[in-house]
């Protein structure tokens, strides 16, 4: 059953970041809590989180990247245009998915616009098979069709 973070100081919140194990599955609603209060190291401890698990847990990695993307969108951005093929299709998958909830913008900032076409023509290379697990796939390719 998860724990109810909502009731820990900021400080034990930190203090069970920096002492847990990389791959421990409570780290993720952990940073998703210090993510929801927008703490000052919430950043810090994204970046640190999705250099550590990047080659791991693709699990982590786009939890990670989701709560890095509601509390700085250009870093989520800078990180993900930086390692998106290292990315497992799940965390591929996610940042799709974060992209897609934005569709509705009427101004893409000029940093998100690059990405999306960076990142159609990545999704373009995988395997039919790798597709069909990306949930919003078609979605982000017909609203991002013109971009």
């Amino acid at each position: 059953m998860k724990e109810d973070y909502s009731n820990y100081t900021d400080e034990n919140l930190i203090k069970i970041m920096n002492e847990g194990l990389d791959l421990d599955e409570e780290m993720f609603f952990v940073l998703l809590e210090i993510g929801k209060r927008n703490h000052p190291k919430t950043k810090e401890l994204c970046l640190e989180a999705l250099n550590r698990d990047l080659g791991f847990d693709e699990y982590f990695v786009s939890s990670a990247l989701s709560t890095l993307y509601f509390y700085d969108e250009d870093a989520a951005l800078d990180y993900a245009k930086q390692n998106y093929k290292k990315f497992h299709v799940h965390s591929l998958g996610s940042i799709v998915s974060l992209l897609s909830m934005d569709s509705g913008e009427e101004i893409q900032t000029l940093k998100k616009r690059e990405f999306i076409k960076i990142m159609k023509d990545h999704l373009k290379t995988l395997k039919k098979k790798d597709i069909e697990e990306i949930f919003d796939y078609d979605n982000f390719m017909k609203v991002y069709k013109n971009v």
